[in-house]
């Protein structure tokens, strides 16, 4: 079962076996930055000086989703000899989440791509690559979650878990 810990400060000093690291790239907040971006100039399409109540709602909408895209926290994945980390990251400390899964505990892992049809909201949200890990503990009981990671990191790090998995069994 997972265990919630805060790894955010010392990540850097933990020994990982394979990691993801989105957010220190800088395509992660070249797309931020245009997502930001494409929503402000929305916004900036409403015309200030004939704003009405029902209008005004619509812009602190519209800046609350321009700022989500900024402030939302990037999908992290990482593994060491014990455990898989699931990691949320936002430079706002108290949106940063980490979730722990011992690898003694998992029977079997696997994953799928969860893409849904695009639609209106496909160029504003990214849809290419959304996945969801799956795992079965030695308890039978299971657990999903999904991730925005890119597919060859997911690959090589469930492989990475499977192969501790196989040398622990």
């Amino acid at each position: 079962m997972p265990l919630t810990i805060n790894l955010m400060n010392s990540q850097n000093d933990m020994n990982f076996i394979a990691t993801t690291n989105y957010f220190s790239k800088p395509k992660t907040w070249i797309i931020r930055f245009i997502q930001f971006s494409i929503a402000m100039l929305v916004l900036y399409q409403v015309d200030l000086s004939e704003m009405t109540s029902g209008t005004q709602l619509l812009y602190a909408c519209g800046a609350l989703l321009a700022m989500g895209f900024v402030i939302s926290p990037v999908d992290e994945l990482a593994l060491d000899n014990n455990n898989m980390y699931f990691i949320k990251k936002s430079f706002v400390p108290f949106l940063n989440r980490t979730r722990e899964y011992k690898i003694s505990t998992i029977k079997r892992i696997g994953f799928y791509s969860i893409v849904r049809a695009p639609s209106v909201f496909s160029l504003l949200v990214p849809v290419t690559n959304v996945f969801r890990i799956e795992f079965i503990f030695n308890d039978d009981s299971s657990q999903s979650d999904d991730l925005f990671i890119h597919k060859k990191d997911l690959q090589m790090i469930v492989s990475n878990a499977k192969r501790l998995l196989n040398g622990a069994q």
